[in-house]
C-alpha cells in the first residue's frame, strides 16, 4: 500500500516560488532545510548528480496532510522545462478552490487560457483554469462539483482525510522481479 506524501518541484528562485505559494494556499512554508556537505551528498549520489548542495521548502497543501516540496539546487548544470499542459510527459498540479473568480482575482496573475465550466466527466458541473507557476508548472485551479469516483468534495474546515495503517503483510514482497 503507498499513498501520496509530497510532491516535488524544481525552482530556479526559491523567494519567488515560495511567494507564490504562500499566496496561492494563504499560508507559509511548514518547514526549510539546507543540504550541503554529507547531507548533499546522500542525494547527489541518489540523483547521480555530484557536487550539488540543495535548499528545500516544504508546504502543506491546505485539507490534506501532503506536502509541496520545492527545492533549489546548486552547483549544478539545469536547464529549464516548461511544457505546454497537452504535450506527452507534462505534468500539472490540480488545486481544488472555493471560489476560482476570486482565487483568480487574488492572485493576480495572468491564465493560460480562459476559465471553463465543465460540462461532462466527473467534473461536470464545477469550473477550471490553469496558469503557470514562476517555474513554468502547469497549475490547474479548479471549483469543484463532483470527483472522479464520486469520491467527497473537501471544503474549508472539513478534517484531513484519514488513512488506515495497512495491513501487516504476511510475508516479506519480492521486489527484485
Amino acid at each position: 500500500m503507498f499513498w501520496i506524501d509530497h510532491v516535488g518541484l524544481v525552482v530556479r528562485n526559491m523567494p519567488e516560488s515560495i511567494a507564490f505559494y504562500t499566496r496561492l494556499f494563504g499560508d507559509g512554508p511548514i518547514d526549510r532545510v539546507e543540504w550541503r556537505g554529507e547531507h548533499a551528498a546522500q542525494v547527489a549520489r541518489m540523483l547521480d548528480r555530484p557536487g550539488l548542495e540543495l535548499d528545500a521548502v516544504f508546504f502543506k497543501i491546505p485539507y490534506t496532510n501532503t506536502l509541496l516540496e520545492l527545492v533549489e539546487y546548486f552547483h549544478i548544470d539545469q536547464e529549464t522545462v516548461s511544457a505546454p499542459g497537452t504535450w506527452i510527459g507534462a505534468t500539472h498540479i490540480g488545486f481544488a478552490v472555493e471560489d476560482l473568480d476570486a482565487t483568480v482575482a487574488r492572485l493576480g496573475l495572468t491564465l493560460t487560457g480562459d476559465p471553463v465550466l465543465l460540462t461532462t466527466g466527473p467534473y461536470r458541473g464545477g469550473r477550471s483554469a490553469y496558469l503557470k507557476d514562476p517555474n513554468g508548472v502547469n497549475v490547474q485551479l479548479m471549483e469543484l462539483r463532483g470527483r472522479p469516483g464520486r469520491l467527497p468534495v473537501l471544503r474549508p474546515g472539513d478534517p484531513p482525510a484519514v488513512v488506515a495503517p495497512p495491513p501487516a503483510a504476511s510475508a516479506p514482497m519480492d521486489v527484485a522481479g
